[in-house]
C-alpha cells in the first residue's frame, strides 16, 4: 500500500557531502571566525583579557591588542565614546582610565574652593599640613598607622561647624543612563578624615534620579574615629534601584578644635573595584601603558 504524503516528511534525508565532512571534523577554538572571537573577547573583564586571554597563543595576543576590541569593549560598557582611532594606546588607556577616573572635582583642595559650595565659609581654609611636620618621617615608616598617600599635598579644615557639597552629573562624565539602569555598576566612595578630641565629621551620600529624588542614601562614618589619627572611610553601593543620574557628597563637621578631610574618591566601574584594576596593572609584564592610564594614586 503506497504510503500517504505526509509520510514522506518522517524519512531521513542525505545530507550533503560538505555537511557530512564538516560533521566528522574535530572543530576547535581556531575554527572560530575572528569577527566572532572578538565580540567574544570583548564581553571578557580587562583584567583577564590582560592576565589571561593575552598569554593563550600568539593569535589571541594580537586580537587583544586591536584597537578595534578596546573601542568596542568601550561601547558595550556604556562609556561615551572620547577618543581617538590613532592606535592602541588610546582606547586601552581610555577604558581603564574611564573605569578608574576619580569623579570629584578639587578632591584634595588644589584649587581652593572650586566645584564645591561651603556654608560657614571662614570657618573653611585649604592646608598644605596634611601630615604634621614633625610625624611624617614617621607616618611613612610605620605602614600599619593609615595615612593619605604621599601625593596628596593638601587639605580642607574646618575649625567651627560648617558643611560643603558637590554635586556629580554621571551623563556629563561619561556614563550613560542605559550603563546605569541596566548594569548598575558599583558605585564607591572613599575618604580620608583626621579630627582632634570632641570633634566629629562625616560624609553623607546620596544617589539621586532625574529629578533629584533621593534612591539611596548613606552617612559614613559608621564606626567611631580614632582621635589625633587619619582614617580612611568608604562604601560601595551595590544593588540600587535604576534611575541613578546625579551623585550628591556633602561633609559636614561640627568641631571645638579642628578637622581636616582630603582625599574624597567616587570611582565607577562596570567590570570591578578599584582594587582589582591596581592589581592588575601591577601583576602584568605586559606595556607601561597600563601605568599611564591609571591614576597615580591607584598605583601606590
Amino acid at each position: 500500500m503506497p504510503s500517504s504524503g505526509g509520510d514522506h516528511c518522517c524519512l531521513p534525508l542525505r545530507q550533503p557531502s560538505w555537511m557530512r565532512s564538516l560533521l566528522r571534523k574535530k572543530v576547535t577554538i581556531s575554527d572560530v571566525p575572528e569577527e566572532l572571537l572578538l565580540h567574544i573577547l570583548s564581553l571578557v573583564p580587562r583584567k583577564y583579557l590582560v592576565l589571561s586571554c593575552r598569554r593563550v597563543c600568539s593569535r589571541w595576543r594580537d586580537l587583544v591588542d586591536l584597537p578595534i576590541l578596546w573601542k568596542h569593549k568601550c561601547r558595550r560598557m556604556g562609556f561615551r565614546m572620547e577618543g581617538s582611532d590613532s592606535g592602541l594606546p588610546d582606547w586601552m588607556t581610555f577604558c581603564f582610565r574611564q573605569s578608574q577616573r576619580n569623579l570629584v572635582k578639587n578632591p584634595c583642595g588644589e584649587a581652593f574652593f572650586d566645584f564645591w559650595e561651603s556654608e560657614n565659609q571662614p570657618h573653611w581654609e585649604v592646608s598644605k599640613h596634611v601630615l604634621l611636620w614633625d610625624c611624617t618621617q614617621f607616618y611613612e615608616r610605620c605602614l600599619r598607622i593609615p595615612h593619605p598617600l604621599r601625593e596628596i599635598q593638601r587639605c580642607f579644615v574646618c575649625n567651627r561647624s560648617g558643611i560643603k557639597r558637590q554635586r556629580i552629573t554621571l551623563r556629563e562624565e561619561g556614563y550613560s543612563d542605559r550603563l546605569m539602569d541596566e548594569s548598575r555598576p558599583k558605585i564607591i566612595v572613599k575618604d580620608w578624615h583626621y579630627y582632634s578630641w570632641k570633634c566629629h565629621s562625616q560624609l553623607r551620600v546620596k544617589l539621586l534620579s532625574a529629578g533629584l529624588e533621593v534612591l539611596q542614601e548613606c552617612t559614613l562614618p559608621n564606626a567611631p574615629f580614632h582621635h589625633g589619627l587619619w582614617d580612611e572611610i568608604s562604601h560601595t553601593f551595590e544593588g540600587y534601584p535604576s534611575g541613578v543620574r546625579h551623585i550628591d557628597l556633602e561633609h559636614k563637621v561640627e568641631a571645638t578644635d579642628l578637622v581636616k578631610i582630603t582625599g574624597t574618591r567616587v570611582t565607577i566601574d562596570p567590570e570591578g573595584t578599584q582594587e582589582e584594576g591596581a592589581a592588575t596593572a601591577e601583576k602584568s609584564g605586559f606595556p607601561n601603558i597600563f601605568n599611564l592610564c591609571l591614576p597615580a594614586m591607584s598605583r601606590l
